[in-house]
């Protein structure tokens, strides 16, 4: 399996980005990741936030069209970002997790407890 939690790093819900140590990483980049992932043959877990792109992607490559086995499955998740002390109110983004393989009914996850209908292309609230 492979795990690429943060990799998509540029995006932030407000439109500012600080790349920090993913400086230089692009959207051509991003679109290069998400045709291999289209492609792989193995099994992958993919943490992100919120792109057009990822969002086609997950349209084009999704159960429905790829099947049980090779269908991406997605989960977005409405997150506190850490707090610092300087900010007075609270502020949220969306982790936007993708996947390739189903997950066996019964077994212990770490988004929740999923069953087909609960993860399959679940949708944002936040427009782009």
């Amino acid at each position: 399996m492979i795990g690429m939690a943060g990799s998509w790093p540029l995006c932030a819900q407000d439109g500012q980005s600080d790349q920090a140590h993913y400086s230089g990483y692009t959207d051509t980049h991003f679109i290069n990741l998400l045709n291999c992932l289209q492609n792989i043959k193995g099994k992958f877990l993919l943490s992100s936030y919120p792109e057009k792109s990822l969002m086609q992607y997950r349209e084009e490559c999704s159960v429905n069209k790829l099947g049980e086995e090779r269908g991406w499955r997605s989960k977005d998740m409405k997150q506190i970002v850490s707090v610092t002390g300087k900010r007075e109110e609270t502020k949220h983004k969306i982790e936007c997790l993708t996947w390739n393989y189903p997950i066996p009914s019964g077994q212990i996850s770490l988004i929740g407890d999923l069953d087909a209908a609960e993860y399959e292309n679940e949708e944002i609230e936040e427009e782009f």
